[in-house]
């Protein structure tokens, strides 16, 4: 009985900590091109998203919103083991302004609500969130 409980409780959790429950993240850069790069990791499905920036364009060209970035195996599962050990309070202790045109944006989302939103500078970005971006965006 209480293995299975034990069971139940690690594939019910969705990210490391119990106060901070997302099922989906966004995690954008906006660095040296006017284009931020956005994408957008859904945590249950295990799947990966490029966000286009310039949806009106694309529509008309019959481009599309969101487009799934396929990763083999062994990637898609280090990069959600990432997602999984990525340390929150040190986003939250970070209350600089942004002052530069170089930072991270990302946010979480529970039952498609906007749960929280940071807004870090790259040279204040914890070293977890910023190896987990490199990865996603293949080093870019």
């Amino acid at each position: 009985m209480t293995i299975s409980i034990l069971i139940l409780n690690y594939f019910n959790s969705f990210s490391q900590t119990k106060e901070e429950r997302f099922d989906r993240l966004t995690i954008s850069y906006s660095g040296d091109s006017l284009l931020t790069q956005k994408y957008e990791l859904i945590i249950k499905s295990k799947q990966v998203y490029f966000i286009t920036p310039v949806m009106n364009y694309l529509h008309i060209k019959g481009g599309k919103y969101k487009r799934r970035v396929k990763f083999n195996k062994d990637k898609r599962e280090k990069i959600f083991d990432l997602a999984d050990q990525l340390i929150w309070t040190n986003l939250e202790e970070i209350k600089a302004p942004i002052n530069g045109d170089r930072f991270y944006v990302i946010e979480t989302f529970n039952t498609n609500k906007l749960t929280s939103t940071y807004k870090i500078l790259e040279v204040s970005l914890p070293s977890d969130f910023r190896a987990l971006y490199t990865i996603v965006s293949n080093g870019k």
